[in-house]
């Protein structure tokens, strides 16, 4: 599975960030884009990085066996506990989560702009 380069959109006053994600074995229901909305005044604070979209990447990836390739640049924290992650979630179900191989391409560093001003998380509560 390779998750892409996410693209920013702007459209109807707000902001889509989205990544594209292209995968070996074909899953009907799963779509191929991850995108995330915001107001447009929230822009500056969105980090070009496909920091957002890696986890959820690597669960799928997981959950279908194939290898994660990260395309883009990713925060060198992110990508040294990546593994940590796929660990623990292959640990809490070894067939439903497959442990599987991941690479990135570029390592980020913070930008000194985006740290002054702070960082958006992004997560799902239930």
């Amino acid at each position: 599975m390779i998750v892409h380069t996410p693209t920013k959109i702007y459209k109807d006053g707000n902001i889509i960030l989205a990544s594209r994600f292209e995968m070996q074995k074909s899953i009907p229901y799963l779509p191929q884009e991850l995108w995330y909305r915001f107001p447009e005044h929230y822009a500056e604070y969105l980090s070009p990085r496909v920091d957002a979209f890696v986890p959820t990447a690597l669960l799928v990836a997981m959950y279908a066996g194939e290898k994660l390739r990260v395309q883009g640049k990713i925060s060198p924290r992110l990508a040294y506990n990546l593994f940590e992650f796929r660990d623990v979630h292959h640990s809490f179900d070894s067939k439903l989560f497959h442990k599987v191989d991941i690479s990135y391409d570029i390592l980020s560093q913070h930008s000194s702009q985006l740290a002054k001003r702070g960082s958006l998380q992004l997560s799902a509560a239930e």
